[in-house]
C-alpha cells in the first residue's frame, strides 16, 4: 500500500487484517492500494478527513463496513468489477462524494452505505442487487436521480 503525504499521528486501533489501519489520519491524501494487498479492509480508511482520490485494486471483492466512513474530502470512487458487496456505512459521512460508480456485480448494498454523502447527485443501483437496507441515501440532500432495477424486491 502507497500513501501519500500521512499524518504520523494515525490512530491505529483494531489493528488485525488491516482493521482500522489508517483510521483518522487526517492528512492523508490519496492512496493507491496494490493487487498484492489482500484480507479484512474493515474502517481502514475511516476519518480520514483529506482523503480525496483512492485506487481500489481489481481483485477486490468488497468494500468493508465504514471502509470510508466520514473520509469528508473523498469526491469519487471507482469501484472495480468483481465488487459484490457494499458494507455497511461503508461510504457514510463522506459529504463530498458527487458520484460513485458502482458495478454489476454488486448484489447487496448495506445499511446506511452512502447515509450523509450530502453532495451525492445520482446513483445506479446495478441489476442484481435485490434488498435497499435501511437508510442506504439518508441525509443524500443533492441526490436528483436514482435508478433502481427490477431486481430490487425490497426497500
Amino acid at each position: 500500500m502507497v500513501a501519500r503525504k500521512h499524518d504520523m499521528s494515525c490512530v491505529f486501533v483494531n489493528v488485525w487484517r488491516g482493521e482500522g489501519a489508517f483510521k483518522n489520519c487526517s492528512l492523508l491524501e490519496s492512496v493507491h492500494i496494490p493487487s498484492s494487498v489482500a484480507g479484512n479492509w474493515r474502517e481502514v480508511f475511516s476519518g480520514c478527513s483529506s482523503l480525496k482520490s483512492v485506487e481500489i485494486p481489481k481483485e477486490a471483492t468488497a468494500i468493508d463496513h465504514r471502509n470510508f466512513y466520514n473520509c469528508t474530502s473523498l469526491v469519487s470512487v471507482a469501484i472495480p468489477q468483481g465488487v459484490t458487496e457494499i458494507g455497511s456505512s461503508a461510504f457514510d459521512g463522506c459529504s463530498s462524494l458527487e458520484r460513485i460508480e458502482l458495478p454489476n456485480e454488486v448484489q447487496k448494498i448495506g445499511s446506511s452505505a452512502f447515509s450523509g454523502c450530502s453532495s451525492l447527485q445520482s446513483a445506479n443501483i446495478p441489476e442484481g442487487v435485490n434488498l435497499l437496507d435501511q437508510h442506504v441515501f439518508m441525509g443524500c440532500s443533492s441526490l436528483k436521480s436514482i435508478t433502481i432495477p427490477n431486481s430490487v424486491t425490497e426497500i
